[in-house]
């Protein structure tokens, strides 16, 4: 059948007491998938959300600034206005009841992070001249809701402009397998999916008597752009357009299917060297009864998906771990999903929502030959035979257009500090290969000393089974730029090469080389230019011939060590000393040195025994060794 937006209104009067009702609190945030202060701000302003449910319901509207959301793509006809009648002019922005709580230094103006447990219980404690209740049912079919909301004044009251009632469907909770925009968010609550009849609103009588109710029935059609049909929710509240003041509020909740499943985890699928796998899945009975049939469907790339039929006895809420039947993957990188179907024999309404993916590569045979390079200029990434980990299905290296083709990892959008993610290069053939280095250029700045971001090079010969660290730095020792609280884009003279000796792999017909990235919520990370040749490694020598060039003799050392510096023209030259964490130690300026040879002593005998790093800055050129301190 056609379903329609219908509004069914009627009105009572009734003679009783003069009455006030308890407030419910109005909590309208305004976010975006692409917001990096957003992911900074939200995870404690839902925490304290979800702490007070009995006190504050929630409506969040995704803008479509400052980057994607594919969210607000869906809403835009009714975020657009309410960002206009609210005059909001960034996110994240926060109202409590139509206005803004009281700031907090050191935060904005109507920055979520200015809620506190005292400012709800303040506004709870603001008695409400209304009574409203909102309840709602869906079709069998979930494509229709009914909704019920009833209004009653708890006393005489006349309002000082339009008064409006908002009824707005949301989905409690969107989970994306990945982020959906840039800031690492994969979770959202409380997401505006429509508002009903539109973001205007109804119009309400301006002038009530004590005890007036108005009952309102909507009959609405469910958007097909809902990701989850178990997560549908309303908000109501009304709002007195004279000065924005929301008098009262109120949410129901969602309809829990009776039978609904989900694979919610996806194991036994990696990268491997034999293309054998014995994958797993964990199904979860998201249902109200308990689920004792379902049907797991697998697909390998394009491949006709397979269906294995679970039985079982699995009760609301719980999950189990399913062993799905073997398969052999042939050279190459692949795809395999695996979904729900048929939970007791009914339809899934969320497929895609209930859904997992694993990308992952199967390398067989001898590796690529030597010398090797990627300068990234070919667009689609990962490449054929690379592999990309991803644990948190967020922020995670991507290929950006800066210095005509490169990768960059977003630890300045990335709240979640602690996070690593890695890309594998295909394998490499080593065979006969006694001098073999690998080279690459790398980017980097910090965003203040407080945020320490790092990058590692790792390397393995059996298939990713192990790695051994070959080389690290972090902070401002991986630093090639001054520090900038801007998001991070080098420019062509903000790159500095690298060289890691690979001697001792020769012989190797795999060997893996692994670029690790440690997020530390600092600033941005960009690799480039990688090339594996059968040359001799020299720390600190660039590409070019007029390049500077240093050593630092000996190493290990105990007291002194001395740099041997080799200036192409008259440079500034300073040598700073950082701890393996990126601390610095000691900085001493030497100001303007000659071109030519240079010798600069190292004073260690105030060192402890350990690692260093040792960084020669030398006009716009870097250079840094790690050396060993032994008393």
């Amino acid at each position: 059948m056609k379903k329609i937006y219908l509004l069914l209104l009627t009105s009572s009067f009734a003679i009783g007491a003069f009455a006030q009702s308890q407030r419910m609190v109005l909590a309208e945030e305004f976010t975006q998938a692409s917001c990096g202060p957003c992911a900074t701000a939200n995870p404690a302003f839902n925490t304290l959300l979800q702490a007070n449910p009995t006190k504050v319901v929630a409506i969040k509207y995704q803008t479509n600034w400052p980057g994607v959301d594919p969210m607000n793509v869906q809403t835009q006809s009714d975020v657009g206005p309410r960002v206009t009648y609210y005059a909001t002019n960034g996110v994240p922005y926060a109202t409590m009841d139509g206005s803004v709580a009281a700031v907090s230094i050191p935060n904005y103006v109507g920055s979520p992070s200015n809620w506190t447990t005292n400012i709800i219980n303040t506004q709870y404690n603001v008695p409400s001249p209304f009574s409203l209740s909102v309840t709602h049912t869906m079709s069998s079919d979930f494509d229709s809701a009914f909704v019920t909301v009833i209004v009653t004044a708890s006393q005489s009251y006349t309002s000082g402009g339009a008064l409006k009632l908002h009824l707005g469907m949301t989905e409690k909770v969107i989970t994306f397998a990945t982020p959906p925009g840039s800031n690492g968010e994969t979770v959202f609550y409380d997401v505006m999916r429509k508002m009903y009849p539109s973001a205007a609103g109804s119009l309400l009588n301006s002038t009530w008597t004590n005890a007036q109710t108005t009952t309102m029935n909507f009959v609405v059609t469910v958007p097909n752009y809902i990701y989850d049909k178990s997560q549908i929710n309303f908000v109501t509240w009304i709002q007195d357009d004279g000065n924005k003041a929301v008098q009262q509020a109120a949410g129901d909740n969602p309809i829990v299917l009776a039978n609904d499943a989900s694979v919610i985890a996806l194991a036994g699928i990696g990268s491997s060297c034999s293309g054998n796998y014995n994958p797993t899945v964990t199904l979860k009975n998201n249902g109200s009864v308990a689920l004792t049939s379902c049907d797991i469907m697998t697909q390998l790339d394009m491949n006709a998906a397979v269906t294995y039929a679970w039985t079982g006895n699995l009760a609301p809420g719980a999950s189990t771990v399913v062993s799905i039947a073997p398969f052999t993957a042939t050279a190459g990188s692949h795809t395999y999903n695996a979904w729900p179907a048929n939970p007791n024999g009914t339809p899934v309404f969320n497929t895609s929502y209930a859904s997992q993916t694993a990308s992952f590569s199967v390398n067989i045979g001898a590796g690529t030959a030597i010398p090797y390079t990627n300068n990234f200029s070919a667009t689609v990434f990962p490449y054929a035979g690379w592999a990309l980990n991803n644990a948190d299905a967020g922020i995670s290296w991507e290929r950006v257009g800066t210095n005509s083709g490169s990768v960059k990892y977003d630890c300045y959008s990335y709240g979640s500090a602690g996070e690593i993610d890695e890309f594998i290069i295909e394998p490499i053939d080593l065979t006969n290969m006694s001098n073999a280095s690998i080279n690459f250029k790398v980017a980097h700045t910090i965003y203040n000393n407080t945020y320490s971001d790092a990058l590692e090079v790792l390397v393995s010969t059996n298939c990713g089974a192990t790695w051994v660290s070959m080389w690290t730095k972090a902070g401002a020792v991986l630093a090639t730029a001054p520090a900038t609280t801007s998001a991070f884009t080098p420019s062509a003279t903000q790159w500095r090469a690298e060289c890691i000796d690979l001697a001792s792999y020769s012989g190797n017909n795999q060997v893996f080389v692994m670029f690790r990235g440690i997020n530390g919520y600092g600033n941005n990370i960009y690799v480039d230019d990688i090339n594996i040749s059968n040359v001799v490694c020299s720390v600190g020598i660039l590409e070019t011939a007029t390049s500077n060039t240093i050593d630092v003799l000996p190493n290990p050392f105990d007291q002194f060590a001395t740099i041997n510096l080799n200036l192409v023209n008259t440079q500034e030259v300073a040598i700073e000393i950082y701890s393996l964490t990126g601390e610095l130690i000691s900085k001493i300026n030497h100001g303007e040195l000659a071109a030519g040879k240079q010798v600069i002593s190292i004073d260690g005998t105030e060192l402890a025994n350990g690692m260093y790093f040792i960084t020669v800055r030398a006009g716009a050129s870097i250079f840094t060794s790690k050396v060993s301190v032994v008393h």
